[in-house]
């Protein structure tokens, strides 16, 4: 019996010890990862902070490009100059959506 009970607690101590040794790399990936969603944000906030173009809306953004959406024309223009100077993107394409509501979205890319 007494192997049985060694076999065990030496199951549960390399389980234990591989589980703690995981933890700190699970720990530096969440800060990765939450670093990266605060570097995603600064178009998206950019745009909220500007009453000049409350009616856009940055309907995706990562690291290297940008979606925007817009019911208003002159805002959209607006918002693509203010991200072209701060953010060194450039448009790579453009769609007008007719209907119900003609809708205006630019693609920017780094």
């Amino acid at each position: 019996m007494k192997p049985v009970y060694c076999s065990i607690g030496l199951i549960c101590a390399t389980t234990a010890s591989i589980i703690f040794l995981l933890i700190p790399g699970i720990k530096i990936e969440a800060q990765q990862q939450q670093q990266q969603q605060q570097q995603q944000q600064p178009i998206t906030e950019t745009i909220r902070q500007n009453p000049a173009v409350s009616t856009v809306t940055v309907a995706n953004e990562n690291a290297t490009s940008a979606s925007l959406i817009s019911t208003k024309p002159s805002q959209i223009v607006q918002a693509v100059s203010m991200i072209e100077l701060q953010f060194h993107m450039h448009v790579v394409s453009k769609s007008i959506q007719p209907f119900p509501e003609t809708v205006y979205r630019i693609v920017m890319s780094k």
